[in-house]
């Protein structure tokens, strides 16, 4: 009886010892939007370059204050320098030199800019999430010098899907609002 009651106790220790291994990707992911939910602000260095039929380079700057819902995006696109910012009340734009009071549908253009980068930053877990629900499930995970590291591991199709499906909802934006058919190559 007392070779059992060892044997449950090993066995019981070595499964105790395996649950507090290495957490899964749900749990990091599900820990990781949590913390995003109480970061406050943040400022963002932004670097891209689209090629095609309109071949641009973009750097800039944005900044952004979650809890009173306000956003500051510094973009030079080629060269050309464009600042916007909206607090909720306010929508500003400034090229170059003149600075303008956005309104109408300009406003609400420039408002669905901001907030869509203020939303990818402010919990980009979150964010991609909308575009695949098994997301959580989607990293590899992996230990570097006492932190974890994710990794997505999505195939080749998952990956697309996710980029082409965000690159809609931009160029929607951008459209204001139009469906108008995006080449996503």
């Amino acid at each position: 009886m007392k070779k059992i009651m060892n044997t449950g106790l090993a066995l019981s220790f070595a499964l105790l010892l395996s649950a507090c291994g290495m957490p899964s990707s749900e749990e990091l992911t599900g820990d990781v939007k949590e913390a995003q939910e109480k970061v406050k602000n943040v400022q963002v260095k932004v670097t891209g370059k689209e090629e095609g039929s309109s071949d641009y380079q973009v750097n800039g700057v944005q900044e952004f204050d979650f809890k009173n819902k306000a956003g500051y995006v510094n973009t030079k696109m080629n060269g050309e320098e464009l600042k916007m910012y909206h607090d909720g009340d306010e929508t500003l734009a400034v090229a170059g030199e003149e600075s303008t009071k956005v309104q109408g549908e300009e406003k609400k253009y420039v408002t669905a800019l901001i907030n869509n980068a203020m939303e990818l930053q402010q919990n980009p877990i979150r964010y991609y999430q909308k575009y695949d629900k098994n997301l959580p499930n989607e990293f590899d995970v992996t230990e570097k010098d006492k932190d974890y590291v994710l990794t997505f591991n999505g195939d080749k199709d998952k990956k697309q899907k996710i980029v082409a499906d965000d690159a809609k909802a931009y160029y929607k934006i951008i459209n204001q609002g139009s469906d108008t058919a995006v080449d996503l190559d």
